[in-house]
């Protein structure tokens, strides 16, 4: 995907307008951000975006998907916090039965007071850094004293993210704490304007810990919004982490989420992306491997689009050293409409990588002749003893099975649902717990009805928006 010189010429104009918005309001954004998120290195990135505005972008990272137009747009900024609502939980409720999650509302990118009254296990800090010293403390270092890069040089709007945020949810577990309670972030868009939301999580998973962590996305205003997430996440020795992404966004809703992990020796990272509705989405997951032993890495995605949204997962596993490491990656897409979608898949295995096992696969099923999918693997590898493959494949819904199943009575309509939820069912069946599994599978089937509906006491996820 070429992007266009004015594209390009109207993105270093917004770049700089944000720039120089950092730099005016200073004071406001150093008010209303704690003390220990203050020291920044905000230089770098000034620096980094003031190079885009007198170079451009070009980065085959973003090959199909056109950052340069999405963040040409012109959107406001909540700098003084202004809460969306007084109470998100009552407006915002998103349930999951069975699941008893322990829930945290983003209104914006604004964090909502805890209103849970159960403690957290011990061993388990789950909260804003403008609540807690001690919480705004850990954030700083999982952030800025980390092994990971502070932003992605790669990602503009990871840069921004960084450099106008001013706020950070922490969820962090003890060395040897198996965290029982799901962790879930609920992040709101609920705007009257057009607004830009920055969003920024720190995740710690001590060693031989456990944590499940889910993160949703929704829209409840239809007005343009741009979000954009920079997590970072450390996983300690022997430490699991199940990541789980829902968006449920309007057409209008642009999103960049970006996502950085260190693994330690023989820790378990497994990451899900569901998108049932979106306008423009980006996720970018790089996954470091850097001289560890027996780590394993797994992302699984499942994206239904339709009308004219675009839907974009970029993965890189770094293999940097270490050996017997593991990833995979398996992505199934169902695009309708005039909808886009794309997945690049990028293992790097260097040198000092030895006794690597890697593999990633991306089907994707078309239910219109004007849908489009971009599908891009990359292997770069300089070490001897690996395994290493990709596969990619593209189709329409089988003719064969359909004709199957209209001759034992089932409707062509009910026929056509039961082999798009059975695609993608590969994926669902890695979802962990149990519960959130169940309510997946039944948002999927509703999706594919074209009649997502508010899923039980939940009333975050929309009726038809078809």
């Amino acid at each position: 995907m070429s992007i266009p010189a004015d594209n390009i010429k109207r993105a270093a104009a917004a770049l700089q307008q944000y720039a120089a918005l950092y730099k005016e309001q200073g004071e406001l954004l150093a008010a209303h951000t704690p003390a220990a998120l203050r020291q920044r290195g905000d230089g770098d990135i000034l620096a980094y975006l003031d190079n885009l505005c007198q170079k451009g972008f070009r980065d085959e990272c973003f090959k199909y998907t056109d950052i340069m137009q999405a963040l040409a747009a012109d959107y406001g900024l909540n700098l003084k916090r202004t809460p969306a609502t007084d109470n998100p939980e009552k407006r915002y409720h998103c349930n999951v039965p069975s699941l008893g999650a322990r829930t945290r509302y983003v209104a914006n990118d604004v964090p909502a007071p805890d209103a849970a009254s159960a403690p957290l296990p011990d061993g388990v800090r789950f909260g804003a850094a403008s609540e807690d010293d001690a919480l705004a403390a850990l954030a700083h270092t999982y952030i800025y004293n980390g092994s990971l890069p502070i932003f992605d040089p790669r990602d503009p709007s990871d840069a921004l993210c960084q450099l106008l945020s001013q706020d950070a949810l922490v969820a962090d577990v003890a060395d040897g704490v198996a965290c029982g309670v799901p962790l879930q972030i609920v992040n709101v868009a609920d705007a009257r304007l057009p607004l830009m939301m920055n969003r920024r999580i720190a995740v710690n998973v001590g060693n031989n810990a456990a944590l499940d962590l889910i993160v949703c996305d929704h829209s409840v205003s239809q007005c343009a919004t741009l979000s954009t997430q920079s997590m970072h996440i450390r996983l300690g020795r022997g430490a699991t982490l199940r990541l789980t992404f829902i968006e449920e966004n309007a057409a209008a809703a642009t999103r960049f989420n970006n996502v950085k992990v260190s693994q330690g020796d023989g820790s378990r990272f497994v990451c899900n992306v569901l998108s049932l509705h979106t306008g423009l989405s980006r996720n970018t997951i790089n996954i470091f491997q850097d001289g560890t032993q027996g780590a394993y890495a797994e992302v699984n995605s499942v994206a239904i689009t339709d009308e004219t949204e675009h839907f974009d997962n970029y993965v890189k596993v770094h293999h940097l050293g270490g050996s017997d490491n593991e990833s995979r990656m398996l992505m199934k897409y169902v695009l309708g409409g005039s909808s886009t979608a794309a997945f690049t898949g990028e293992v790097y295995v260097g040198k000092d990588a030895q006794r690597i096992h890697s593999e990633q696969s991306n089907a994707n099923l078309l239910t219109s002749d004007a849908a489009r999918i971009l599908s891009r693997p990359v292997l770069e590898i300089y070490a001897d003893d690996v395994q290493c493959n990709h596969g990619a494949t593209i189709g329409k819904l089988d003719e064969a099975a359909l004709f199957y199943m209209r001759q034992r009575g089932i409707p062509e309509a009910e026929a056509r649902l039961l082999l798009q939820h059975a695609f993608v069912n590969e994926v669902l069946a890695r979802i962990e717990p149990e519960p959130l599994r169940d309510r997946l599978s039944y948002l999927m089937e509703m999706r594919f009805r074209h009649r997502l509906k508010q899923c039980g006491s939940c009333t975050l996820c929309k009726p038809n928006k078809q």
